[in-house]
């Protein structure tokens, strides 16, 4: 097991890495700006996730919005977003926007020179007990 946090290094973002309960970090992957993970529990045992959207705590993703709480049931799936950038900007006038991530982030609303791309995969998990 490892922690994972979003930090910088030398002024670049960059995803650290917690190996296995220590606590110093090893730098992982510099550009990354965002990680975002969130939960999928099939609360009502219907064999669906209900997806309420971004910030919504009525829904079965835990972790789209703030004070998400895990409720009991199955864990189905697991959703993993990267938000990642240049780590040197580029020249002319700013027009890049750190994009809105669909688990928890709002976009930014401040161009900058630093261009940027956002990797999701949602990950269905069908080896648990009482999986259909």
């Amino acid at each position: 097991r490892a922690r994972f946090a979003v930090g910088a290094v030398d002024g670049i973002p960059t995803l650290l890495m917690y190996p296995n309960g220590a606590t110093a970090f090893e730098p992982l992957a510099e550009g990354i700006e965002d990680l975002q993970v969130s939960i999928g529990v099939d609360a009502n045992n219907d064999g669906v996730i209900t997806d309420g959207g971004l910030g919504s705590t009525t829904d079965e993703w835990i972790g789209n919005a703030p004070l998400d709480v895990l409720p009991a049931g199955t864990i189905r799936a697991v959703q993993i977003v990267l938000v990642s950038r240049d780590t040197a900007p580029l020249t002319g006038t700013a027009s890049f926007y750190q994009p809105a991530v669909a688990l928890n982030h709002d976009g930014s609303t401040t161009a900058d020179n630093y261009r940027r791309r956002m990797l999701n995969t949602t990950i269905e998990i069908r080896n648990l007990a009482g999986s259909p």
